[in-house]
């Protein structure tokens, strides 16, 4: 896979977060990981309709 191709990927793979809105959700989880914050309950984030959703849409 090409530089330029990579780019291209990782710019969709971020415009289908914010489609699904969810990017908003992931900066939070990632701000606060690097706060030294211990998540518990995961699943249901997991399990949303939107995380899933988005995570096809990724592999396809």
């Amino acid at each position: 896979m090409t530089t330029e191709t990579m780019k291209n990927r990782k710019k969709q793979i971020l415009r289908n977060s914010e489609y699904y809105d969810l990017q908003s959700v992931h900066d939070e989880l990632y701000s606060r990981s690097g706060s030294g914050v211990t998540f518990t309950n995961l699943m249901g984030r997991i399990m949303d309709e939107r995380n899933v959703r988005l995570a096809y849409r990724n592999l396809k």
